[in-house]
């Protein structure tokens, strides 16, 4: 049972992944077919488009069903890429101390512009 399952999610990944794949094969396979049932500019030979209207189409469509998964898959990325990398507690960062900013007139304060030593042992 866990064969088959892992071969079904292999399968159904390898599919996910390979669809501009599937669906260009799928129109060099059946160009013929494609050019003469679903062309759109099949008034107009001297275009030369041969059904590839007709690809375009289903590859903006597929990219279109795509899009939604891969934007969430970014951002939950993003987000545990961030969580991991920025510290939890602020507070290394900040001091006590105002600092003068050279481009602008006002104080800035919490955070510390002097250069970091570490600790010396002697």
């Amino acid at each position: 049972m866990r064969l088959f399952i892992s071969i079904l999610l292999c399968t159904a990944m390898l599919l996910q992944v390979m669809s501009k794949t599937i669906i260009a094969s799928e129109f060099a396979l059946n160009e013929k077919f494609i050019s003469e049932t679903f062309c759109e500019n099949k008034a107009k030979p001297m275009m030369h488009c041969n059904g590839k209207c007709y690809l375009k189409k289903e590859m903006n469509a597929d990219e279109k069903r795509q899009a939604p998964v891969n934007s969430l898959l970014k951002e939950k990325f993003e987000i545990q890429f961030f969580k991991e990398i920025i510290p939890a507690d602020f507070s290394v960062f900040v001091t006590s101390q105002p600092v003068q900013s050279t481009l602008f007139s006002e104080t800035i304060t919490g955070f510390d512009c002097g250069i970091f030593h570490p600790p010396s042992f002697s």
